[in-house]
């Protein structure tokens, strides 16, 4: 008998499904069940992180999960996960220094968690995987972000990126390029 999602279990589990769907349909929006962007962080850290993986964060995300913390990355080489709390200037030069993994071990790139507008904002045009032809977007980042995100990524290396506002989520894979266009 299985019992039925309860709580956090169902907030989590309806958090990760999202996910899922935004990595495999990159750009497309999808709902979380929050209402602003610490409560994204923090139910998207309640969702992806336990005591078995590295995570850079604010200090409040890892007070908030001092019921199963993560072990807390000191730089971004350590991190398996790096929660941002938005954009900053210093955010494209820190980008390379995220774990991309090896040839042999992809998967060991990061997966990076930052808040920023959705649907509005720098337009993107988006392909790859997952992407009929192109998909367009607006996304709060600058093309800086966007240069430098390319630059780290050689495929199969790099790192996975979702980006919240708070109530949805978009995810970028490695294989996703990005095309920063008009305003």
């Amino acid at each position: 008998m299985t019992l039925p999602f309860r709580g956090k279990e169902r907030r989590t589990q309806e958090a990760f499904r999202s996910l899922l769907l935004a990595l495999s349909y990159p750009g497309k929006a999808f709902p979380l069940p929050s209402s602003g962007p610490q409560e994204a962080l923090r139910l998207l850290g309640e969702t992806l992180l336990d005591g078995r993986v590295t995570a850079l964060g604010p200090d409040w995300l890892f007070a908030a999960l001092a019921e199963a913390p993560p072990r807390r990355a000191r730089e971004p080489e350590e991190a398996e996960f790096a929660f941002l709390e938005g954009y900053t200037p210093a955010l494209p030069s820190l980008l390379p220094r995220f774990p991309r993994g090896t040839p042999l071990e992809p998967e060991g790139g990061a997966t990076l968690v930052l808040v920023t507008p959705l649907g509005q904002g720098q337009r993107a045009r988006l392909r790859g995987p997952g992407i009929p032809g192109e998909r367009e977007v607006g996304i709060g980042l600058p093309p800086a972000f966007w240069e430098a995100r390319a630059a780290c990524l050689a495929y199969p290396l790099g790192f996975e990126l979702f980006l919240t506002d708070g109530r949805r989520v978009v995810g970028l894979p490695r294989t996703t390029e990005v095309e920063p266009w008009g305003t």
